[in-house]
C-alpha cells in the first residue's frame, strides 16, 4: 500500500498557482489536480483562499466555471482539518495556523513562500519548504 502524501500549501502558493505567476506553483496544482499528493486545509485556510480569489485585482484570472472547478478541487479533493491544538511559535502569528493544520493533519510537508514559516525548516518533524523544494520531492 502506498502512503498518501498530504501536504499544507500556504496561500500564497496556491494564488500563484492559479494567476500563473509562478510555473513552480503551475506545476504543484497541476500535481494536485493529477492526485499525485493531497493538500491538508482547515476551514479558516479554506476560506483565506476563497477571500483572496474573490478580489477584485486576482478576480481577472478566473473565469465563472474556472472558478466553481477550483471551489470544487478544494472542497472534494482536498482533507479538511480542524485543529484541536494551538501553536504559538512563528514570528508572525498569523501563520501559526498553517502549523496547527500540519500537526493536526500528520502532514508530510508545509509548502509556503512566506519567510515567517520558512525560517522554522522544520514543525514537530514536519518539513517547510519553498515551492520549489516541494516540486522536487514529487518528482
Amino acid at each position: 500500500m502506498i502512503k498518501e502524501l498530504k501536504a499544507v500549501i500556504d496561500t500564497n502558493v496556491i494564488i500563484s498557482a492559479v494567476i500563473g505567476k509562478s510555473a513552480t506553483s503551475v506545476k504543484i496544482y497541476n500535481a494536485f489536480a493529477e492526485s499525485r499528493f493531497t493538500p491538508v486545509l482547515s476551514p479558516p485556510l479554506q476560506e483565506e483562499i476563497f477571500n483572496a480569489v474573490r478580489k477584485p485585482r486576482l478576480r481577472k484570472y478566473f473565469k465563472a466555471r474556472e472558478m466553481k472547478r477550483f471551489k470544487e478541487l478544494l472542497k472534494i479533493d482536498t482533507i479538511l482539518v480542524t485543529p484541536a491544538k494551538k501553536v504559538y511559535l512563528c514570528r508572525d502569528p498569523k501563520d501559526n495556523f498553517i502549523l496547527e493544520i500540519a500537526l493536526e493533519a500528520k502532514a508530510d510537508f508545509i509548502v509556503s513562500g512566506d519567510d515567517d514559516l520558512l525560517v522554522l525548516k522544520f514543525f514537530r518533524g514536519i518539513p517547510i519548504i519553498s515551492p520549489k523544494e516541494f516540486l522536487a520531492k514529487l518528482k
